[in-house]
């Protein structure tokens, strides 16, 4: 459904203080985004709940994430939430704790989404890869829950965002 957790790239920075809470809400010392990545959060957004911070997404119905719903208005699957919050934040979170912090949300999506355009070198790469877990080149995958093809997400948000 969309990325599955890596390996954090070298080049994205974050915070590893033993002191640091994520719960706190203060996410001030992570790194700026790329302006790619801001200019396509607000689709993303739009793209996976409407910007409906309490979307009810459907269950997926097979493959790795089999049974799991996708969690916020960036549509996280619930499997990502510990490795993808210690990653950002160099401390897990729980998933209740996760679907209750937009701002972590938020968080976990730029550092994603900033590792995958440093990884693979463009923006619809690390959009392919929010969606799918495979760079655009010869990507064929579909959305289990929504039957949306990985070419046509890219598409989608690369027209809403702008880019």
């Amino acid at each position: 459904f969309h990325l599955i957790a890596s390996q954090v790239d070298d080049n994205v920075s974050r915070s590893t203080s033993d002191d640091y809470d994520p719960y706190n809400k203060d996410y001030s010392d992570l790194e700026t985004p790329p302006e790619e990545v801001t200019n396509v959060l607000r689709a993303i957004k739009w793209k996976e709940s409407s910007n409906n911070p309490d979307v009810v997404h459907p269950v997926v119905k097979s493959g790795m994430y089999k049974g799991q719903r996708a969690i916020g208005e960036y549509g996280i699957m619930p499997g990502n939430v510990k490795a993808w919050t210690e990653q950002t934040f160099g401390k897990s979170m729980s998933v209740a704790e996760f679907k209750k912090d937009p701002d972590a949300q938020e968080q976990v999506a730029i550092f994603k989404l900033t590792e995958s355009l440093n990884k693979h070198g463009t923006i619809e790469d690390a959009l392919a890869v929010w969606h799918s877990g495979r760079p655009l080149k010869n990507n064929k995958r579909v959305d289990v829950g929504t039957g949306l093809k990985t070419t046509q997400y890219v598409e989608d948000i690369m027209n809403y965002s702008g880019e």
